[in-house]
């Protein structure tokens, strides 16, 4: 799927054209995540701009996860360290991977920012969104509460689409 952006005086919303005015579009919406290019529109896709950008698509949350999972999980090896680190934002990368060639990612100022960020948080909340199992290996999870007050769980695996 592309992620395209609507055009105006020749530039792409979003990339070329960081400002626009709700006016200048038509009626048309700025971005749109579609199998081929409309007319009016660019391709901008990239995982730098799906993660800037997909809130102004039709995806729900489940849908541009899946489409990362899909598109650029299978060039992992080929991506750069900022969009490994776009998809780990997400909880995506091969289960293959190796914790410590994810940690090289990072610069020690950044996990050491990070772990300072968390141990904040974990200080101020009852729960955790990790469960360890038996063997002790980490499990992530989404909790969502619905209309009916019910806590939903769902186990996010880091290389399969969400159901």
């Amino acid at each position: 799927m592309l992620l395209t952006a609507f055009i105006i005086n020749t530039q792409k919303v979003g990339t070329e054209l960081i400002q626009w005015d709700g006016s200048d579009l038509g009626g048309n919406p700025a971005f749109k995540a579609e199998a081929t290019v409309s007319t009016g529109y660019g391709d901008i896709t990239s995982l730098a701009n799906w993660n800037t950008w997909w809130k102004g698509t039709l995806l729900d949350y489940k849908e541009l996860r899946n489409e990362l999972i899909a598109v650029f999980l299978p060039n992992w090896a080929t991506l750069g360290n900022a969009d490994k680190k776009i998809l780990l934002t997400h909880y995506i990368w091969p289960s293959t991977e190796t914790t410590v060639n994810l940690d090289l990612l990072y610069t020690q100022a950044e996990r050491d920012a990070f772990q300072e960020i968390m141990m904040g948080l974990l200080d101020k909340c009852d729960c955790l969104i990790r469960k360890s199992n038996v063997i002790g290996s980490i499990k992530y999870f989404d909790y969502q509460v619905d209309d009916n007050g019910t806590l939903n769980t769902v186990e996010i695996i880091t290389d399969v689409e969400l159901a």
